[in-house]
């Protein structure tokens, strides 16, 4: 059986396939084409709350062969109010339980921490939760960025600084990084691609895509007889 990425989080994970622009989702299957098959299990909406009580129904059906995973939540957790919010504490938690179940099984994890927010034009675009109060902040995702470098330090996992690597790399222009004030622009998912690249390669180098055989041989290399395949 092939090795397996699992690409779990949010609708930044679930929209990472767009095909109107650069997303991080095609990029991985084509630098991983025949290194790693990508299990994509993005859902939109989603917090860490609900995360972490689908994840041991994916890891139960998609899990076998699966040994490096993302885990990308904290947009919707930091939410101020409505449905969606997990407080911090309980944020933490959920998050160190979901690291937990990744460890049982041997999964390497890259956490991904929350990018940047364009607050006025989230909020244009979303009258109707902004009229219930279903507010974000830059503070608060912040601070939900901070608790997931935390865990991932605490559990000896690799840590992507979005918050970070926006800001250095977006500058006066850091809004074109994003589509709607939140989601990602293709110039963004390019940035979520490259740090996340770099951070595996550099935590978990067995796993860069260099570093991994391809099935089967190049066709230049296939024997007359066949006997290599």
């Amino acid at each position: 059986m092939r090795q397996k990425l699992l690409f779990f989080g949010d609708s930044i994970t679930e929209f990472a396939y767009q095909p109107d622009q650069f997303t991080t989702g095609s990029a991985l299957n084509a630098i991983y084409s025949r290194k790693l098959d990508i299990i994509h299990r993005g859902y939109a909406g989603y917090n860490s709350r609900w995360g972490l009580k689908i994840l041991p129904k994916i890891l139960e059906q998609d899990g076998e062969g699966v040994v490096l995973s993302t885990l990308f939540f904290g947009a919707n957790d930091s939410c101020i109010a409505g449905p969606q919010r997990v407080p911090i504490d309980e944020f933490k938690e959920n998050t160190l339980a979901m690291l937990k179940l990744f460890q049982e099984k041997n999964i390497k994890v890259v956490v991904v921490g929350p990018a940047l927010l364009d607050r006025p034009r989230w909020e244009s675009n979303r009258p109707e939760e902004t009229k219930m109060g279903y507010l974000r902040t830059e503070e608060e995702f912040q601070k939900y960025g901070q608790v997931l470098k935390a865990c991932a330090h605490l559990t000896n996992s690799a840590f992507v600084d979005l918050n970070k690597a926006f800001i250095e790399k977006g500058g006066d222009d850091w809004r074109e990084l994003l589509t709607d004030g939140l989601h990602f622009s293709g110039k963004g998912y390019e940035i979520f691609f490259d740090e996340l690249m770099q951070v595996i390669k550099d935590k978990f180098p067995q796993y860069s895509p260099e570093n991994l055989p391809s099935d089967y041989p190049y066709w230049k290399d296939v024997k007359a007889d066949m006997s290599n395949l």
